[in-house]
């Protein structure tokens, strides 16, 4: 992700917002610790940042949140995301409005499965800096996990005139889909085949929107696309079973299920056992 890229550069930057009286023991614990840093050696890095930060807390000095920030990097980069979200949590409290701590605790929180407090660091982030196509989609996103649409096709509308990206057109085609326009949908799924026609979720999303709208025809053409890329997909092959079954070609279509159910797809064994599978008493 590119936020988290620039995340772990932008930190080297920070020593200005938060001005603290150093001695000369923590200006070279942070110089070895900035030295592994840069170098991306965060668990190394790790000791040399804790050190000046406990010895604050014996001190009862200033806290040094540019420190603390960086083993926040440090901690989020080892998937220590406990720890990593604990040092954040005290950034963001002494510094609200700085949106380099909000971006970087939502990412711990995303790691954590925590969706309520994504939502709350990414739109801070963006009353903070503004229309961040990366934030935008961020939260475009969440949205559409939360059943929030609209608002997801708001902010990827806008990620779209930054970017040719077809997993952001993806995202469309499903807001689109669930607020009831799917020729829109399939109009999305189209323009990211054009985009990059390697990216097999179009083509799967594209089948599963034509068979919900019986648009048996067009699923089969998406379906026909994706099988080029992976034949033995195991959702693709669900699909054709499912697609085959509607246009009357059953034994390819039991054929395909039989593949799908083998391959993990449990939903395969209702139309394997209603439209394949005979018993005799």
């Amino acid at each position: 992700m590119k936020i988290r890229t620039a995340l772990l550069t932008v930190a080297m930057t920070l020593g200005a917002a938060w001005v603290w009286g150093q001695n000369a023991l923590w200006k070279s614990w942070e110089a070895q610790g900035d030295t592994l840093y840069r170098a991306e050696r965060y668990a190394e890095a790790e000791p040399f940042y804790s050190r000046i930060i406990n010895d604050a807390v014996k001190s009862k000095s200033e806290m040094p949140y540019a420190v603390l920030y960086k083993r926040g990097v440090c901690y989020f980069s080892t998937e220590q995301f406990e720890k990593a979200e604990k040092d954040l949590n005290v950034v963001v409290t002494a510094a609200p409005a700085n949106f380099q701590g909000r971006i970087l605790r939502g990412l711990i929180r995303q790691a954590l499965g925590d969706e309520e407090g994504q939502w709350e660091d990414v739109n801070a982030a963006i009353d903070l800096q503004g229309q961040n196509p990366n934030l935008l989609r961020w939260r475009g996103s969440l949205s559409l996990r939360q059943g929030n649409y609209e608002s997801a096709k708001r902010d990827l509308l806008i990620v779209r005139q930054f970017a040719e990206d077809p997993e952001v057109e993806v995202n469309l085609a499903v807001a689109y889909f669930n607020t009831g326009a799917p020729d829109s949908a399939f109009w999305a799924i189209d323009r990211g085949i054009e985009i990059n026609a390697t990216v097999m979720s179009l083509y799967l999303y594209g089948a599963s929107f034509a068979l919900q709208e019986e648009r048996f025809e067009k699923a089969w053409e998406y379906l026909q696309l994706g099988q080029r890329l992976d034949a033995d997909n195991a959702t693709l092959l669900f699909y054709q079973g499912a697609a085959l079954l509607e246009l009357k070609r059953e034994t390819e279509a039991c054929r395909c299920l039989a593949k799908a159910f083998a391959a993990g797809v449990d939903d395969a064994a209702g139309y394997l056992t209603q439209h394949c599978w005979s018993f005799e008493e």
